[in-house]
């Protein structure tokens, strides 16, 4: 095979000296990447937590995970809760356009047998 560049000429630079010890040590290269591949995927088992040993606080990935934790918990076995919180810039749920609004988004749940509809308006104290 005819090569445009004479290998003599990149014999003394350093990436032909790093693959020839590539090439010559190519077992000990293989498992040496193998086991750091497997070391650095181990630190997924760490999880979102690891930076609050930094100092750093919650960070918004932790606090998401506890804010749908707390959102879908429940204190019976087998019952499935959620809360669902909407926002709008002018209204509250005092409004009667925003009560409205609500119940029309929510009604096709609210026709299914095992759904139970708790609107804001409705409950008082720590609820609301």
């Amino acid at each position: 095979m005819d090569w445009s560049t004479d290998p003599k000429m990149l014999e003394g630079r350093a990436f032909y000296k790093l693959g020839e010890t590539v090439y010559d040590h190519h077992k000990k290269v293989l498992i040496i990447g193998i086991f750091s591949c497997l070391l650095l995927g181990s630190l997924i088992s760490m999880g979102p937590n690891w930076a609050e040993s930094w100092g750093e606080g919650d960070l918004e990935s932790v606090e998401a995970g506890d804010l749908r934790d707390s959102a879908f918990a429940s204190e019976e076995e087998g019952v499935e809760r959620f809360t669902l919180l909407i926002n709008h810039p002018t209204l509250d749920d005092s409004s009667s356009e925003w009560q409205s609004a609500v119940i029309e988004a929510l009604e096709d749940y609210s026709e299914m047998d095992d759904v139970t509809i708790e609107y804001s308006w409705e409950t008082t104290g720590d609820k609301r």
